[in-house]
Formats: structure tokens, C-alpha cells, sequence
């Protein structure tokens, strides 16, 4: 799983789109309240805080200690330093796993053995993903998108996954209203175009004149994500 480093944490957590409630809401389909989650890959808490909405306890896991250090702290949500191909819970714990936007980087046979081993029969596993759409906002600063080399696969799945059986999938397409403000804490939370801003503007000025660039030609826009889930039910490998 990637680690990120704290200047992309800081802009994690100082705004995400609001698509993780909605979403998983969406996948669950007014299922159940579950008793202990377990949120793979929580960044700086988002996705662990739409899981607390349907858990008594939620477990957040995520190698990045630079990540985790900007979770807020709640009562119901416990943090954990970790990989998902060595999750530090006991046995037969879990009755939901959610992976929001960090299945692509475990590896498929030692997750899959690691959630066998802490997940309860039957247990549900969830996992979505969303790309906002932000090449016009790129173009418009002179910035390049992500290499087209990059691998990141924003509808990775257990499709192939021993012992997981898929219940229900979708892909589809959701808007939001994003400030300025908010346009440029999603361009800097993306690595590779945090590392041209830098390269462009320097990272003493970088942020403050990404923010004024977008502030006139942007304002408050509205902006299109696609969204990817699916929902599995954990049988046997």
C-alpha cells in the first residue's frame, strides 16, 4: 500500500469530496448495523468515519503514520499502524472491511489469507472508489495529468478472489460543489500533482498561488466524479 508523505496528508485532511457517506450507504442498501469494522487504507479518516455511521466500533488501518496523525480522534474509531497483508487484529473479529480507494496497492493472496483470518463468517466486504474529473482545472494552469504509464486502477476488485463472492457492483457517475478553495487541496492531494506544483511555483508559494489562479476562472464549481463499487460476502477460500 502507498505511503504518503505529510505534505499530500495534510491536504487528505483538509478536504475529500463528499462521496464516502453517500457511497457506502449506497453499497450497503440499508443493511444491518454491524458490531467491529475494519476500514483498510484510511488515509486521514473519511472513509473510517462513513463506516462508524453503521458500526459500533470501527478499527482504521493505514501504513502511513503521516496519515493516521491527522485523523481526528473519536471514541468509536481506533487507529492502526499496519499493512493490509498483515493486519495487526486477533482472528475471527471482524463482520465488515471496507477498502476505499486502497485496494490497488495490497497484494490479492496475502489480503485475501489476512481477511479470511480476522473476518467472521459471512462477513461483508466493501469496496469503492471515485475519480473526480479534473483535467479541464489542470489544463487551464498549465499543469500535465498523471503519466498515462501510471497503473492505478480505480476499479480494482475481488472479482478473482478465492472465497469472495460478489453480491452487487456499479460504476456511475456523481457531482458536487467544490470551492476554490477546495479545487486546490483536491489537485495537491494528488501526488504526482503536488510535485509539479512545487516544481512550478515552490513550495513556500505553491498553495497560495494555485488558490488565487483557480479563485476568478473557478469560484464555486461544480465537478463530476466516477464512482466504482462493489460488495462481496466472505465464504470460503
Amino acid at each position: 500500500m502507498h505511503v504518503y508523505g505529510s505534505s499530500v496528508a495534510d491536504h487528505y485532511a483538509a478536504y475529500r469530496p463528499p462521496l464516502h457517506a453517500p457511497l457506502l450507504s449506497e453499497i450497503l442498501n440499508g443493511r444491518r448495523t454491524f458490531s467491529i469494522g475494519l476500514d483498510i487504507g484510511c488515509g486521514t479518516g473519511y472513509s473510517a468515519a462513513a463506516l462508524a455511521n453503521f458500526c459500533s466500533h470501527v478499527v482504521a488501518l493505514d501504513p502511513s503514520h503521516a496519515m493516521l496523525a491527522r485523523n481526528r480522534e473519536r471514541s468509536d474509531i481506533s487507529l492502526a499502524q499496519g499493512r493490509a497483508e498483515a493486519i495487526p487484529l486477533h482472528e475471527n473479529l471482524t463482520e465488515i472491511v471496507t477498502f476505499a480507494g486502497s485496494l490497488n496497492y495490497v497484494n490479492p493472496s496475502r489480503c485475501g489469507a489476512e481477511l479470511q483470518r480476522v473476518c467472521r463468517p459471512d462477513a461483508t466486504i466493501a469496496v469503492y472508489d471515485f475519480e473526480v474529473h479534473l483535467e479541464a482545472v489542470l489544463e487551464l494552469l498549465g499543469i500535465e495529468s498523471a503519466p498515462d504509464n501510471d497503473d492505478y486502477d480505480h476499479a480494482a476488485s475481488l472479482a478473482d478472489w478465492p472465497g469472495f463472492e460478489r453480491v452487487s457492483h456499479a460504476i456511475d457517475t456523481r457531482r458536487f460543489e467544490a470551492s476554490s478553495e477546495e479545487v486546490t487541496h483536491l489537485l495537491l492531494s494528488d501526488p504526482h500533482v503536488n510535485s509539479a506544483v512545487l516544481d512550478k511555483y515552490g513550495s513556500d508559494n505553491g498553495e497560495r498561488v494555485l488558490w488565487e489562479a483557480l479563485a476568478k476562472p473557478v469560484g464555486s464549481s461544480e465537478l463530476r466524479a466516477t464512482v466504482y463499487w462493489s460488495c462481496y460476502r466472505l465464504g470460503q477460500a
